[in-house]
């Protein structure tokens, strides 16, 4: 999916090509039938109401997001400090995206920032906010003012337009952060760097890290990085997130012979966990040793379990658990519930002082 509004496709009944990128994400999704639920936008006074009402949803909802803001400059983010100083106070994680470098007042306020080069037409270049907590919502505006005047100025300023959508649908909502979270680590080679920093000459032999179906698409970061080779030769096990739960046992007949590592062809074949197969097979593709380990029961107390009786040595956990949303909160999905496994602990840009006896803590 190219997410840019194509010159090739304007057209007189669609002059920026907004229609044509939006047939293009439906025929991307495929199943579920036709996108629904879209309010196309051109007054800037409106998209600034939707913004504020997005922001305050979360807040009085105490929803911990992420939310995925596009300011398109640094500037934008400078003007708006107070107003996401107050989201941070409230325990909302923003990723904020645009042209520049913000001032370090500004940087506070936002969980991650990404310095992009200029593009008017990429979807990440705009004015967005997206999150899907508490509920999925994706309101994206492309500016289509002259170039000029692009990203310049207040919203309400002569000559200035755009166009946009936003729906709610889940499909559409998972796509737009997958797209961003690919936006923000860039392929990998960012947060692989980081990882290498953090690890400063400590060679893993065993990693764990932690995955799931698709839902969460953040946890793609950490499998991207292990895909890219930055943990050297260490065996990777993949901890099934999605496979935790405290109704449904993930093994056949409950039998114990299940309760160990399994391989891509178990999994497909006899687990039902294409999945978790397919990224297996990704890993291989690479040369990369990996199995998989399906808990029983929820929260992280069972990930350091199985770490320490695995003899893993890293253990690789997302940002997001260090201010998890309701539902993991409830089930123990949380850095602070983690307990202190004998493994190293990176933790993506969370930086807790190290203790003694506690896991060592990086900021990656």
């Amino acid at each position: 999916m190219d997410w840019k509004l194509l010159a090739a496709e304007r057209s007189e009944q669609d002059p920026y090509g907004l229609t044509a990128f939006l047939r293009r994400l439906e025929d991307e999704l495929g199943a579920g039938g036709s996108l629904t639920g879209f309010t196309f936008l051109n007054d800037a006074r409106e998209m600034l109401t939707f913004s504020r009402n997005i922001e305050q949803t979360m807040l009085a909802s105490d929803a911990s997001g992420p939310l995925y803001v596009g300011f398109q400059t640094a500037a934008k983010l400078e003007g708006e400090t107070e107003r996401y100083r107050h989201m941070f106070e409230h325990r909302v994680r923003t990723h904020g995206f645009g042209t520049g470098n913000p001032a370090p007042g500004a940087l506070d306020v936002v969980s991650s920032w990404d310095a992009l080069p200029e593009h008017h037409a990429a979807l990440e270049n705009q004015w967005f906010l997206v999150t899907s907590d508490p509920d999925p919502v994706a309101f994206v505006g492309w500016e289509v003012s002259d170039r000029s005047i692009w990203g310049e100025g207040g919203i309400t300023a002569s000559g200035k337009a755009f166009v946009g959508f936003v729906s709610d649908e889940a499909r559409v909502v998972d796509a737009v952060i997958e797209h961003l979270e690919t936006v923000r680590v860039g392929g990998g080679e960012p947060l692989k760097s980081n990882v290498t920093r953090a690890l400063s000459g400590f060679q893993p032999k065993r990693t764990m890290i932690v995955v799931d179906d698709g839902r969460r698409p953040y946890l793609r970061r950490a499998f991207d990085v292990a895909l890219s080779g930055a943990f050297g030769p260490s065996k990777i096990y993949l901890f099934d997130l999605s496979a935790a739960s405290y109704l449904v046992n993930p093994y056949p007949n409950n039998e114990e012979e299940w309760r160990r590592p399994h391989s891509s062809r178990m999994l497909r074949r006899a687990l039902g966990r294409g999945y978790l197969a397919d990224l297996i097979d990704e890993l291989a593709d690479r040369g990369i040793e990996a199995e998989a380990v399906l808990p029983e029961g929820v929260g992280f107390k069972r990930l350091a379990e199985l770490s320490d009786q695995l003899n893993v040595d890293l253990v690789v956990l997302p940002e997001e658990f260090t201010q998890p949303a309701l539902i993991d909160r409830l089930r123990g999905n949380s850095v602070s519930s983690l307990g202190s496994p004998r493994a190293r602990l990176i933790v993506e840009r969370a930086d807790p002082p190290q203790r003694e006896g506690r896991p060592a803590l990086a900021a990656v």
